[in-house]
């Protein structure tokens, strides 16, 4: 059971060192992709490399079909994700992001008949929207180009997870997230062509923290859908607000609101719900 929450609180510090490279540090988000990515390449390939299995079913249509959508998916979400977030305030787009569970349990429980873990479903919806009425306020309904994209994001995001259940089938976390990386940072470069002559040298030195942390997090992920399933895993994903809030309120100094409490409550007794039932 400890994938799933490492992979929350890999993806929380993941998310916070993001925003903090592309505001902060001003790096445009092409570059933060293509750069980012192919640090996360040479890392990743090198676990790869002692730990990767990939079997001969791989290379059937079905499971190559599956892998392409990976691709696309991957492609698409993580190019809407880091620039809506390069241009809004992360609290702005919170309540959209935050979605993201909910988009994978449903999109699980309709395409994936062993992910109809009803149990799950209903405390992962709980969980996750206790964490939306908490995070919807009066400033947040107004919406523009960049929120609205994150609509795409969080949709593109959960079928990700239906392809890579079916891809784990026959290719292992090890192998998968390497290859996976490749080729979306492949298109990425031929669709955005970025000048990474002008990432600084502070800004690769960020880059290899974002790689070590994204290989740690996506093989925690990748290992949970494997093991226990992307609804299982989905309901543990809820964590990732939390502790965002939590760490804002520590390194950041943002507001703090009770509603905002409650939820994590909610949201911790679904988890501990979860592990007991």
């Amino acid at each position: 059971m400890i994938l799933p929450i490492l992979s929350a609180i890999s993806r929380s510090a993941e998310i916070i060192l993001d925003k903090q490279i592309l505001s902060r540090q001003k790096v445009d988000f092409r570059n933060y992709l293509v750069g980012g990515f192919l640090l996360i390449l040479v890392v990743g390939g090198v676990i790869g490399i002692f730990f990767g299995e990939i079997s001969s079913s791989f290379f059937q249509f079905s499971f190559l079909l599956a892998f392409i959508g990976v691709i696309a998916t991957a492609v698409g979400w993580n190019a809407i994700f880091y620039r809506a977030i390069q241009h809004e305030k992360l609290t702005d787009v919170e309540p959209i992001i935050l979605a993201t569970p909910l988009s994978v349990i449903l999109i699980g429980a309709i395409f994936i008949p062993d992910e109809r873990e009803w149990k799950y479903i209903i405390l992962g919806v709980i969980a996750a929207l206790s964490i939306i009425i908490a995070h919807i306020r009066k400033s947040h309904l107004h919406f523009n180009i960049y929120s609205l994209s994150l609509v795409g994001y969080v949709l593109l995001f959960g079928f990700e997870a239906l392809f890579l259940k079916v891809v784990l089938a026959n290719c292992n976390a090890f192998a998968l997230y390497p290859i996976r990386v490749f080729f979306v940072m492949i298109i990425l470069a031929l669709i955005f062509r970025p000048p990474l002559k002008k990432l600084r040298k502070k800004d690769w030195l960020s880059l290899v923290v974002v790689a070590l942390i994204a290989n740690t997090y996506h093989l925690f992920l990748y290992l949970s859908y494997d093991i226990y399933g992307i609804t299982f895993t989905a309901l543990f994903i809820v964590l990732e607000p939390i502790l965002i809030y939590l760490a804002s309120l520590f390194f950041f100094k943002e507001k703090f609101y009770w509603r905002n409490i409650v939820a994590a409550v909610v949201v911790v007794g679904c988890v501990i719900t979860a592990l007991l039932v």
